[in-house]
């Protein structure tokens, strides 16, 4: 009996979101070693009321817990995992994108975790906290996730007629 040739259906838009999970992991990073070539505590002045700013962030969100003796990398990779089984398993679709940034984030900052012991951050707007560029794909992918979620309708719901 021959053997059947498998056809793949393969599009090129299915790549879509693995190279921008590779991109904003790539860009992450790249920005993350060139924050660390700066003394800590110089800053640069981008634009009115943003900087650039190395800072070690030892804590999580915010600095929060930074002297505590919590190993944020273990509970960093867990809660990746489970991320993603609530995405997968709980919700009513999976939401790709939103998965794809706050995933990339959580590992680009991962990552930082394992390296150095710290994350990376360098962003300063006005007298907010300063962050990076994973934590701005993690807050863009939370904020496109909760919109979804509250106004997007599921594939699971049956339409009205």
């Amino acid at each position: 009996m021959p053997l059947k040739k498998l056809k793949l259906s393969f599009s090129y838009f299915s790549l879509l979101p693995l190279l921008a999970f590779v991109a904003i992991l790539g860009l992450d990073r790249w920005t993350k070693d060139w924050a660390l070539s700066w003394p800590e505590g110089h800053i640069i002045n981008i634009a009115p009321y943003v900087d650039f700013l190395l800072v070690k962030n030892r804590g999580i969100a915010f600095g929060l817990l930074a002297d505590t003796d919590i190993n944020f990398l273990i509970i960093s990779l867990i809660s990746l995992v489970l991320l993603y089984l609530v995405f997968r398993f709980f919700l009513p679709s999976f939401p790709l994108w939103p998965f794809v940034l706050i995933a990339s984030g959580a590992l680009g900052n991962i990552i930082d975790r394992w390296m150095y012991g710290f994350v990376v951050d360098f962003i300063k707007v006005h007298q907010f906290y300063v962050f990076n560029v994973a934590d701005a794909a993690i807050t863009i992918g939370s904020a496109i996730l909760i919109f979804q979620l509250l106004f997007k309708k599921t594939f699971h719901e049956s339409p009205q007629g």
